[in-house]
């Protein structure tokens, strides 16, 4: 059995003869042990991590679950033949979720911008097969959480993205105007200015991560959103 795992900063994903299952990372402990099978075959598990702490946390589980049957890789752009061209020393830089999702959207188009909605808010472009560059702003629920930490006269509030205006009337509505909206029209805008640098009349956008859902609805700018990029990544360096 081949299980693959992909290690972010939040959560932890589990793909299982190609069913995907998610984890927070303060609950790995408590339920991935009792999520994996009970098998008597030889277990081979691929971990893409940009989370140290919770790639130990999994190793111990997988070994502990599996002993002697187990065949354990951590791989990422240093271990891996890219189908992307990188360069060696963006290599050095590249998370792993970032280099397998590049590795995935390279099957569909030669010229395309990836878009994580993670615990980061990332855009990775590449141009003709070639990886060009990466900007990083703070996640969706990052910025959220870092809001709601930092100014005491403001509530926790549950971000819906059903009717969201510009503008609110209340402390809830504002909130979530300015995270739905805000977010919406940055991630427009940064598309903008980067097809305006590069020239770039037509790109292929492919979104994964999970606060795309939540402010999918608002953006202007057509992409394509693909849950297990990370994943189809990862089969297309070691195998389907």
């Amino acid at each position: 059995m081949r299980i693959l795992f992909d290690i972010g900063n939040t959560n932890v994903k589990v793909n299982t003869d190609g069913q995907t299952s998610f984890y927070s990372n303060d609950s790995l402990k408590k339920s991935l042990p009792l999520s994996l099978p009970n098998i008597s075959d030889e277990v081979v598990a691929y971990i893409s991590s940009v989370n140290k702490d919770a790639f130990e946390i999994v190793k111990e589980i997988l070994i502990d679950k599996y002993c002697h049957k187990l065949t354990l890789n951590k791989i990422g752009p240093l271990n891996t033949k890219s189908i992307t061209y990188i360069d060696e020393s963006m290599k050095e830089e590249l998370g792993s979720d970032i280099y397998f999702a590049l590795n995935s959207s390279i099957k569909y188009s030669k010229t395309f911008l990836n878009i994580d909605f993670g615990t980061a808010l990332t855009f990775n472009l590449v141009i003709d097969s070639k990886y060009t560059g990466c900007a990083i702003v703070p996640g969706v629920y990052t910025s959220y959480n870092a809001l709601i930490s930092k100014a005491s006269l403001l509530k926790d509030v549950e971000l819906s993205n059903e009717n969201v205006k510009p503008l609110g009337l209340n402390t809830k509505e504002a909130i979530t105007s300015g995270i739905i909206q805000g977010y919406a029209s940055l991630v427009d805008e940064h598309i903008k200015r980067i097809k305006e640098e590069y020239k770039l009349d037509n790109l292929d956008i492919y979104a994964t991560g999970g606060a795309y859902n939540l402010i999918s609805k608002y953006l202007k700018t057509k992409v394509i959103y693909k849950e297990d990029l990370v994943f189809s990544g990862m089969l297309n360096i070691i195998g389907e």
